[in-house]
């Protein structure tokens, strides 16, 4: 199914609401989320979700979700060793999947006008595996076989998914390679959380213009600001340093989320799009986790435990170590 949208459909700034489960969908987030249960109703997934939800004690509030099914269930990660490894036609990639996870098939009239040919290249597809409700993978010009890099267009894609959301627990993240990337194959994840995310609360520091720096926080980054209408900006100075951190071979995860707008020191105000961008340990090999994996969501302070025994003993200053520990940049893991 084809879903065409122009910018004039973007809700670039939302009225408060005591609540996210009181805000009211847009048309886009109706359609995305009828399709996604829709899906697990079918079946398509590997598992059924079903979260155990608790906030972690301290002053972070990082949310803990118990889904043990996710660590059992997913395919098996690629073996990693470069954030620049190349695309493998002969391995994984999202041109495998079958035709029922498709979701949507995002067609912008603005980038249409400029690349007729890009049309049906763009798909929103269902991650088998869901860490959260509303799972998704967007894959951008998935006949190009890109590799797990992020590009203008896909950044692009990336940030209109959210615009086109009235939700304000809508995430929207990228793990590169080295970064726990699972499919060197380019995608972004999405995802509906009714819970805070943690990272919204972080102090931070102005550096210039619309980036800041990530202060009283385990990990060290920066986030984007991103003004109204001035998205080709915004992108340009996003891929500026996601393309040094490739060149560089730094690891990085990216969080894309509504919130606050830090100019005006409104820290309850949801009306500005905010990238958070961590350089982070570069991590070789397949995934080996003990409790919980370091990428995009744990960053963020939203926590998938992988058993009982772990979510039940888990604490804020666990926590704050691992996290501390993934985002030293120099080091490398192996698994």
């Amino acid at each position: 199914m084809e879903f065409i949208y122009n910018p004039q459909e973007f809700h670039w700034s939302l009225p408060g609401c005591s609540a996210y489960k009181e805000i009211p969908l847009s048309k886009f987030d109706k359609i995305i989320i009828e399709k996604w249960n829709e899906a697990m109703q079918k079946g398509y997934f590997k598992y059924e979700l079903n979260l155990k939800t608790k906030i972690l004690p301290g002053k972070r509030g990082y949310v803990a979700q118990l889904n043990p099914l996710r660590f059992i269930e997913r395919r098996k990660p690629q073996h990693i060793q470069s954030v620049n490894q190349e695309f493998d036609p002969n391995s994984f990639n999202f041109n495998k999947i079958h035709e029922k996870e498709v979701l949507l098939l995002p067609v912008g009239l603005h980038w249409m006008n400029h690349d007729p040919h890009n049309k049906l290249k763009n798909k929103i597809i269902i991650n088998v595996s869901p860490l959260e409700f509303g799972h998704c993978l967007i894959i951008p010009e998935i006949n190009k076989c890109l590799p797990q890099a992020v590009t203008s267009f896909g950044l692009q894609l990336a940030v209109e998914f959210l615009l086109l959301s009235k939700h304000l627990g809508l995430c929207v993240g990228f793990n590169s390679l080295c970064a726990l990337a699972s499919v060197n194959h380019l995608h972004f994840h999405s995802y509906y959380l009714d819970e805070l995310l943690p990272i919204k609360k972080c102090k931070v520091q102005h550096l210039t213009k619309n980036l800041y720096e990530i202060l009283d926080w385990p990990a060290s980054g920066f986030i984007f600001q991103l003004e109204e209408n001035a998205l080709v900006t915004f992108i340009e100075n996003v891929v500026k340093v996601t393309q040094y951190f490739q060149k560089e071979e730094i690891a990085h995860n990216i969080m894309i989320s509504r919130g606050t707008i830090y100019s005006q020191h409104h820290m309850e105000n949801d009306n500005a799009i905010n990238l958070f961008l961590w350089p982070r340990i570069k991590y070789e090999g397949a995934k080996n986790s003990d409790c919980f994996n370091i990428a995009l969501a744990e960053l963020a302070g939203q926590l998938p435990i992988k058993d009982l025994k772990s979510f039940e003993e888990i604490t804020e200053e666990l926590v704050d170590q691992t996290i501390n520990e993934a985002g030293q940049i120099n080091p490398v893991s192996h698994s």
